[in-house]
């Protein structure tokens, strides 16, 4: 599985952060009138600040019911749902809200970005080009809609579109770098990133782009000093992770940083839900490609394993909802060799997806599988069925 430049791979989570950014805008104008739904509406503004979700979306709710016609508290829940992995709830809510004011720039931007993250790119350029006509100089709606572009498969649109763009500042300077990577341009992309870096020496993403392009040019031992200045400078960021596993695919090494790499990711990553399924992929490339004339060949495929099923672990930790990661995690776990647990992971799958054949193809080739008495003992020592 060819993975993705890294910076394009935390697509969604950079449309994710814009819808979650707009929760601060909804607070602010909650506060306007003091109506019974604008108060509900700011106090489940407070409780989505606080972590506290199911507060919020039932405060949220209890606004709409005292007034369905209030786009704030339809936008407000919007985000509610986008936050809980909801996408196609939190689609719908924004779609009312638009509905309900279709002349304001944050619903329409608001609609554009939950719609990326819910796969339907094409969609969201319509309402990415609305959100521009309201305000052509957004700088949130320049850069969202050159990604729009990219993720469309029109690279040299968006190169064009960021060239033309109404405002020349830092992030659409940024973003044009991004695109000129994707283009394979590395020169312009490394020229661009130094010119950012002069002016702003801690540019998080100018020195990610730079690891990148030394990632690309295959000068690994200055990728992976990058990579690891960025996770020190700021461990919640999930593109460093993924550029260090990289390095260690093209390597086939590097099994002790690899195993620092996955306790760094499972104490500080903010987005687990992407970085484990990410580096558990990278692993498993790492097992499928050790070969028998490489030293310890037998401890070093086992070790990749072990890392791979760790991360597919904390994926499902992350994310119990999602089948895909609980199939992935079966799959390893039967490479592993502990049947028990894997059959269990396929009975999940198949819980939230019935009619998953790739599941039910495994759930029967593990019903003929003796399982071996080590593979009982350490699944129930590791708290069974918990």
């Amino acid at each position: 599985m060819a993975i993705l430049p890294i910076w394009r791979s935390t697509g969604c989570c950079a449309a994710l952060s814009g819808v979650l950014a707009i929760a601060s805008v909804l607070s602010c104008q909650a506060a306007e009138t003091e109506s019974v739904s604008n108060t509900q509406h700011k106090s489940a503004m407070q409780a989505f600040k606080s972590g506290n979700f199911a507060l919020a979306e039932q405060l949220e709710k209890q606004a709409i019911n005292a007034n369905p016609k209030d786009p704030l508290a339809h936008q407000g829940l919007a985000v509610i749902y986008a936050q809980q992995g909801k996408l196609l709830e939190a689609v719908e809510e924004a779609k009312r809200a638009l509905q309900l004011n279709a002349h304001s720039f944050s619903h329409q931007f608001n609609l554009a970005e939950l719609l990326m993250v819910a796969g339907k790119p094409e969609e969201a350029l319509i309402h990415f080009n609305e959100a521009l006509k309201i305000n052509p100089s957004s700088t949130s709606a320049l850069v969202s809609k050159s990604r729009c572009l990219t993720v469309l498969g029109n690279p040299l649109k968006s190169l064009e579109f960021l060239e033309n763009a109404p405002v020349k500042n830092a992030e659409i300077q940024l973003q044009l770098a991004k695109t000129y990577l994707t283009l394979g341009d590395l020169d312009k992309t490394e020229a661009l990133a130094e010119k950012l870096l002069e002016k702003q020496a801690n540019n998080y993403d100018a020195k990610f782009l730079i690891a990148e392009i030394q990632l690309q040019r295959r000068n690994l031992p200055a990728a992976v000093v990058i990579a690891d200045e960025l996770i020190k400078s700021d461990p919640t960021q999930s593109g460093a992770y993924l550029l260090l596993s990289e390095c260690f695919v093209i390597t086939h090494s590097g099994l002790l940083n690899a195993v620092d790499l996955v306790q760094s990711a499972k104490q500080f990553a903010a987005n687990k839900a992407l970085v484990f399924p990410h580096l558990a992929l990278a692993f498993e490339r790492c097992a499928s490609s050790t070969t028998k004339s490489e030293p310890a060949f037998d401890e070093r495929k086992y070790a990749w394993r072990a890392l791979a099923e760790e991360c597919w672990r904390q994926a499902v930790k992350a994310r119990p909802a999602s089948a895909d990661f609980h199939y992935r995690f079966a799959l390893c776990l039967r490479k592993n060799r502990k049947f028990v647990e894997s059959y269990y992971q396929a009975e999940k799958c198949l819980e939230l997806d019935p009619d998953n054949k790739a599941a039910l193809a495994l759930k029967d080739k593990l019903k003929q599988t003796k399982y071996d008495l080590f593979g009982w003992l350490r699944f129930y020592f590791d708290g069974g069925l918990k």
